[in-house]
């Protein structure tokens, strides 16, 4: 056998595993299915959120009762949303707040939407059972004072080095949540205690309620600052205070610039 034929025959051996390695390729290419894309920025998605914007996967045409099991499943999840917000902010309210400072978000609802719920339901419990707190109808401006309660958390609690958009964060999220704890507690008592204004009983409800945000706030800055709670809590409820007698002023001012 001269050169020439031995080239040939080791051809005649590679040629066919090539050839069927680059055929068996070929199937497997055609074979495998294409990876989905996501519908609101293109990205390809490889389960079911995208993992550039977070956008869900939808499964056939939007339904009432695909809307409806939606709506309660992130509502009634106790591992993320709404609810895993309140029992966080109930139970462990240091932790809830550390954790969406350090960029743990996903879990938590956003703290202006929980403070927009909370006072929802606090002016849904006035309007329906009758406020008992006194100046019910004045308070959802109340609101207003967040930014102003921040700026003095901000100076009081200086040297934790949490700038002045963090504080805020801190202070949508317990007032928004003392709002809400008014909210139920106030339709509870209406029911079970029903309070004629001017009476005791009225007397004993306004200061339950009245007494609310001052202690939940003192105790949950206690939390979020648990190197000195005594202190921190303090600073709080001064916090507190200082930041809604500021806002009352402003408010005072305001109305006699108007008027004049």
């Amino acid at each position: 056998m001269n050169g020439n034929d031995a080239v040939d025959s080791a051809r005649d051996d590679v040629a066919p595993e090539t050839s069927y390695s680059t055929a068996d390729a070929s199937v497997a290419t055609h074979a495998a299915p294409r990876a989905p894309r996501c519908v609101n920025c293109g990205a390809l998605r490889t389960g079911p959120y995208c993992a550039q914007c977070g956008q869900r996967e939808q499964l056939g045409r939007h339904t009432l009762r695909g809307m409806a099991a939606a709506f309660l499943g992130r509502v009634l999840d106790l591992d993320r949303g709404f609810l895993h917000t309140v029992h966080g902010l109930t139970v462990r309210p240091g932790t809830a707040v550390r954790d969406y400072l350090a960029g743990r978000t996903v879990p938590y609802t956003n703290p202006v939407a929980y403070l927009l719920i909370g006072l929802t339901a606090f002016a849904v419990s006035v309007s329906v059972l009758g406020g008992t707190t006194g100046g019910d109808a004045d308070r959802a401006l109340n609101a207003l004072s967040v930014p102003l309660i921040a700026a003095v958390s901000r100076l009081l609690f200086w040297r934790t080095r949490l700038n002045y958009a963090e504080h805020l964060v801190l202070w949508l999220y317990l007032i928004g949540h003392v709002a809400l704890i008014v909210a139920v507690l106030q339709a509870v008592l209406s029911l079970a205690v029903p309070a004629t204004p001017g009476t005791i009983a009225a007397g004993i409800v306004m200061l339950v309620l009245g007494g609310i945000p001052f202690t939940y706030c003192g105790w949950a800055c206690s939390r979020v600052f648990p190197s000195r709670p005594w202190r921190a809590a303090a600073g709080g409820l001064v916090a507190l205070a200082v930041g809604v007698a500021l806002w009352l002023v402003a408010l005072v001012v305001i109305v006699r610039v108007v008027r004049s």
